[in-house]
């Protein structure tokens, strides 16, 4: 499993999938390398951005520097056990005329990394690609990045960019989710949006549009003779729909595997019956109507 580290809520760091406890101040310098994980981080700023940000007359440069040296040795056996000292693949000493530490983590393990990353593919992926990148990147989002470090200015102008990239990403997924005709969903995401910006413009302009294309209508409706059927054809989500048993047609191998859009269209009504009502497991949606032909919990479709 490795090393994990949690940013976007109170920070917690796991090595192997078991928590590894650090004092405020251990978890500080490793929050600031974090920040800037794959760079190096000199001493001179470590101590500046984080152990004494306000140094005292008595603080001379060899001590802060001994702070420094103290802390890194400890972030080391919390993070590389098994190769202590400059023998650490995870936290690497650059002793060159600046010395400097470099944290050797990256998107995989910190989740802030991981966010960035999300955001960063979305803008040049297509439609169906930058919607699953930004569904990916705002289930990261807990609401208080580097809440533990938030006081340090450093920390402060990051969780300022942090925001404005969180709320960019739900604006574009809005309009992404209108441009594939999923309307319910720009209008959940834009009401979510409007709850952090009552007073927007631009989103409280869209919403309107948004209900007018989204509201269910009867635009035909044709009865037949005996047996006394009605036929009506409606305008709106046939997964909302509940007076009704939805029947979803799938070839001989019932292939349900909408990874990257290859076998099956995410967008389509197949991939739309995987993620709504069976939480993206294409698993269960396949061997299931293979093996009993029904579905695996109750629910309104007849397979």
């Amino acid at each position: 499993m490795g090393v994990r580290l949690t940013l976007m809520d109170r920070a917690r760091l796991e090595r192997d999938g078991v928590p590894v406890p650090l004092e405020p101040r251990f978890m500080a310098v490793l929050i600031r390398l974090a920040v800037d994980a794959g760079k190096n981080v000199d001493v001179d700023d470590l101590s500046r951005d984080v152990l004494l940000p306000n140094p005292g007359p008595g603080d001379s440069p060899r001590l802060r520097r001994s702070h420094v040296h103290k802390c890194v040795s400890t972030l080391r056996k919390a993070l590389d056990p098994g190769r202590p000292g400059d023998a650490s693949a995870v936290l690497i000493t650059d002793r060159g005329s600046n010395p400097s530490y470099r944290l050797e983590l990256g998107a995989g393990e910190i989740d802030l990394l991981r966010f960035d990353h999300l955001i960063s593919t979305a803008r040049a992926a297509p439609p169906l690609q930058a919607i699953s990148a930004l569904e990916e990147a705002l289930k990261l989002w807990q609401g208080r990045p580097l809440v533990d470090v938030k006081h340090h200015e450093w920390a402060h102008k990051r969780v300022v960019l942090l925001n404005q990239a969180y709320d960019e990403a739900r604006r574009r997924l809005m309009e992404l989710y209108a441009g594939i005709g999923r309307v319910d969903r720009a209008i959940e995401t834009a009401n979510a949006l409007l709850a952090d910006h009552p007073g927007d413009p631009e989103i409280r302009g869209r919403l309107p549009a948004f209900y007018q294309e989204y509201a269910p209508t009867a635009v035909n409706v044709r009865r037949l003779a005996p047996p006394g059927t009605e036929i009506s054809v409606c305008a709106g989500d046939l997964f909302d729909q509940d007076d009704a048993h939805l029947v979803v047609g799938f070839s001989d191998t019932f292939e349900t595997n909408t990874d990257n859009d290859f076998l099956v269209s995410r967008a389509s009504v197949q991939g739309q019956l995987v993620y709504r009502l069976y939480g993206g497991d294409h698993r269960w949606t396949g061997s299931c109507a293979k093996r009993c032909g029904t579905p695996p919990r109750p629910s309104k479709v007849a397979p």
